[in-house]
């Protein structure tokens, strides 16, 4: 059943059968939002009504901070007529949104950031094929939208930082385990930089933790 919305009076005089019109009769008055329905409500109506607001209050209403951010941006976006901002924002709420009705529950911090992050894997992906095939246009419009996209990722750690945490991460194996880590320990410690990582607030693409988590085990 399709619904639409109309401002008008609280309770509709017409019982609320009005179709598409936009007053409940003579006494109609802006100011209160009121939903109308062009024909009786029927038990299945109701019944999808609730499945669909079980999933509103748990996916739409109680998002979580990110999408509320992003929603706002969109809004500011649109006010200075920044067309192209504004599409990528949407792009991030649209990724957000489908991840947690995947999930039928609001996404953590930790998934509202593996989201984006695959976001800006994608558009490196599609860099490099434009790139390759000679459209400079094309890999501008990407790496445009990863900027936008970074702006909700906490700050990246460099090359420099992400050795120091490696080699902690390292050295914090090898005095649990007795032993410096081998090649084929590489799992422990990729989740222990990960950890340090996520305490710090800062983030680094997986192909680089393991990179150099890689050359640390290998030295």
């Amino acid at each position: 059943m399709a619904l639409e919305k109309f401002w008008s009076v609280p309770e509709c005089r017409k019982g609320g059968l009005c179709g598409v019109e936009a007053k409940c009769g003579p006494a109609g008055q802006p100011g209160t939002l009121h939903v109308h329905r062009s024909t009786p409500e029927t038990a299945s109506d109701s019944q999808n009504s609730s499945r669909i607001g079980v999933l509103g209050k748990n996916i739409m209403t109680e998002a979580g901070a990110l999408e509320t951010l992003v929603s706002q941006q969109i809004i500011t976006a649109m006010k200075a007529h920044d067309a192209e901002r504004t599409g990528t924002l949407r792009l991030i709420k649209n990724s957000l949104k489908n991840k947690a009705i995947e999930k039928r529950a609001i996404l953590t911090a930790a998934e509202e950031q593996q989201a984006l992050a695959t976001m800006i894997k994608q558009r490196r992906d599609s860099i490099e094929q434009f790139t390759n095939g000679n459209r400079p246009e094309l890999a501008a419009k990407e790496a445009a939208e990863i900027t936008v996209i970074e702006e909700f990722l906490p700050k990246a750690l460099d090359e420099a930082g992400l050795r120091v945490l490696v080699s902690e991460a390292v050295a914090e194996h090898a005095a649990a385990s007795g032993h410096p880590p081998t090649p084929k320990e590489m799992g422990p410690v990729i989740k222990a930089v990960q950890a340090r990582l996520q305490a710090a607030g800062l983030r680094a693409e997986g192909r680089l933790v393991s990179e150099a988590v890689k050359a640390a085990l290998a030295s």
